[in-house]
């Protein structure tokens, strides 16, 4: 999406109301507004408003880039990233959890599908808090094995 007037681009999550499996997805996503709305740091996505219509909920997120790590690894002629860049987006990764932690939350699905990279590939933003808990919240095994 792109704000009108300033050409900010933007990234949606939209989200039905209606139905049982959808209420837990409208749960879930209520759960990802709260989270993404208490971080603040340049490794994660941020948050930029959420909208509620009669039949959706629609978060609003900065656009991170146009690929995702897995995607553009998978791109690659020699399918893996120099050592070099390699270190640069795992430092980020790494600030970007690290902040998560320092907030008490625990992504639990953090994986190349979930880092997007800028349009440049030299920045790094994890997203989709969507299996997110609290650090004090029991743990569990949940997302890809």
């Amino acid at each position: 999406a792109e704000e009108a007037g300033t050409g900010r681009r933007a990234a949606v999550k939209a989200c039905a109301k209606r139905g049982l499996p959808v209420q837990e997805a409208a749960e879930q996503l209520a759960w990802e507004l709260g989270v993404l709305g208490q971080l603040s740091h340049p490794s994660v996505v941020q948050l930029l408003g959420a909208l509620h219509t009669p039949k959706h909920v629609l978060m609003i997120m900065e656009y991170a880039g146009p690929r995702n790590l897995f995607e553009t690894q998978q791109g690659m002629d020699s399918g893996r990233f120099s050592q070099g860049l390699a270190l640069r987006l795992l430092a980020q990764i790494a600030a970007g959890v690290a902040h998560c932690h320092s907030c008490g939350v625990a992504h639990r699905d953090l994986k190349p599908e979930n880092v997007v990279l800028s349009q440049d590939g030299l920045t790094a933003k994890v997203v989709d808090f969507g299996l997110s808990d609290s650090l004090a919240a029991p743990c569990e095994c949940v997302g890809t094995v």
